[in-house]
């Protein structure tokens, strides 16, 4: 009996902590900008970069790195801004991972 108790206590304690560990990036348009936003709600740092790619209303195309690192309990917020007015944001995608 007390061996399956230990085997639930340290299974419940392992599923927790691996819920606990994943940051993901996210990445929203705004019309003319992008905005790219960590949460990192872990009990550690973590360091984030990639490459964050747009694609425009006139065809035309462009890239960006991103790297960023964002302490524990803490959030990052960065934009990225288009200045041409009237070629909008058609589409972007990333490849932003946090370690």
């Amino acid at each position: 009996m007390k061996k399956i108790i230990l085997a639930l206590a340290l299974s419940v304690s392992s599923m927790s902590a691996f819920s606990q560990g994943f940051v993901q990036p996210r990445v929203s348009q705004w019309g003319n900008n992008v905005q790219i936003q960590i949460f990192n709600h872990t009990d550690y740092a973590v360091s984030c970069s990639g490459w964050i790619n747009f694609s425009y209303w006139s065809g035309r195309q462009r890239s960006e790195y991103f790297n960023d690192y964002v302490q524990s309990r803490f959030n990052s917020y960065r934009t990225v801004y288009n200045h041409d007015w009237n070629d909008r944001v058609s589409r972007v995608n990333h490849s932003i991972y946090c370690y």
